[in-house]
């Protein structure tokens, strides 16, 4: 029987182990060279906030506190320039002054301001007068008799038809019926004006017939004129 020698298989075996070994692999090659060549991302830019200014007016502080006022604007963001507007003084205490002028200069507002001990002080109040200082009550009107109230009457009835003397409206009156105290009483209560009544009459004079000058002043004097008031009447209607 003949046998084959096994010696002749190590070579071989040796040689696929080589080959396996220094073989590369590929799978892992081409995994490595696709990372290799994979584009990096870009890294993501932040957008830059846009500003927009807007024009903001600041609070009317005409008549505040200087101090105050600034105070407020301030608070609002604007820059504040102060100045004396009546005098060139410096102002220390902003807190004794006065805003008076108040002008916006871009983001800066100028106020001119007075001093308080510049301005005119409000007078106080005036307070009542005490019940001694006041004026007295008006007198309550007399009583009037029956006599003296008819006659009263009668007076301002006459009156208001036609112009009388003060003596004349008087006779009147007694003619009527009347007392001399009751019509003297009347006529001096209701104390008409006699240069108008003087007027009056001279212009009802010449109303019914033509007189001189002279004749019309005799005329008054005659009706109970005072010769002022009968001068007087004839100078109102242009004689």
């Amino acid at each position: 029987m003949r046998f084959i020698r096994p010696l002749a298989i190590v070579p071989v075996l040796a040689l696929l182990v080589a080959c396996s070994v220094g073989a590369p692999d590929v799978a892992t090659s081409a995994t490595s060279t696709e990372a290799e060549s994979a584009p990096i991302p870009a890294a993501t830019e932040e957008a830059t906030p846009i500003t927009v200014e807007v024009d903001v007016e600041p609070t009317d502080v005409m008549g505040w506190n200087l101090r105050v006022a600034v105070d407020e604007l301030e608070g609002q963001g604007f820059d504040v320039v102060t100045h004396d507007s009546r005098e060139d003084r410096t102002i220390i205490n902003r807190a004794n002054w006065v805003v008076t002028s108040q002008e916006k200069q871009g983001s800066t507002v100028v106020l001119g301001a007075e001093k308080s001990s510049d301005s005119t002080p409000t007078a106080a109040p005036v307070e009542a007068t005490e019940a001694t200082n006041e004026a007295p009550a008006a007198a309550p009107a007399p009583d009037l008799t029956i006599g003296q109230k008819n006659a009263v009457d009668s007076a301002r009835n006459y009156l208001s038809f036609m112009p009388f003397s003060r003596s004349g409206l008087i006779d009147q009156l007694e003619y009527e019926g009347y007392s001399t105290e009751d019509a003297t009483f009347a006529v001096d209560h209701i104390a008409p004006d006699w240069y108008e009544q003087a007027a009056k009459s001279a212009q009802n004079y010449l109303d019914l017939m033509s007189f001189s000058r002279q004749g019309l002043i005799d005329q008054l004097v005659f009706e109970g004129f005072s010769q002022d008031e009968a001068e007087h009447g004839v100078t109102a209607v242009g004689y």
